[in-house]
């Protein structure tokens, strides 16, 4: 997916991103994007593989150990499909989500700790 057509999806679902960053990584695409917080720090973060078939592995920087945090997963309709609480103990620089619940499509993922976001998308082979 083209990022303006990314671009458009996220405002169809009321996210409004200023910038979106997309790399490839081994012939693994790869799409990061971050939102400030108010306090001006960021999550940055990755997520591969994609496509994915079972697990996804996020490499993540900018987490507070202090304070826990949350991954959704929503459809591109907006419609939440998977929605893992991270207790402070367990935030580290790698996160992995289990896909097998979920069917084959496009997703945006979204982590959130306080007032700071990230997102990333992700297609479920």
């Amino acid at each position: 997916m083209k990022t303006a057509a990314l671009k458009s999806k996220l405002c169809n679902i009321g996210i409004s991103m200023g910038s979106i960053t997309a790399k490839a990584n081994n012939g693994s695409s790869i799409l990061a994007a971050s939102l400030d917080g108010s306090n001006g720090n960021q999550i940055f973060l990755s997520a591969y593989p994609n496509p994915a078939s079972e697990q996804i592995r996020l490499n993540v920087n900018g987490l507070n150990t202090e304070e826990n945090a949350v991954v959704k997963v929503r459809d591109l309709q907006g419609m939440e499909i998977l929605n893992q609480d991270l207790d402070k103990s367990d935030i580290s620089t790698q996160i992995d989500l289990d896909l097998r619940s979920i069917k084959p499509g496009v997703y945006l993922g979204i982590l959130q700790q306080g007032d700071k976001k990230s997102f990333f998308r992700f297609v479920k082979e």
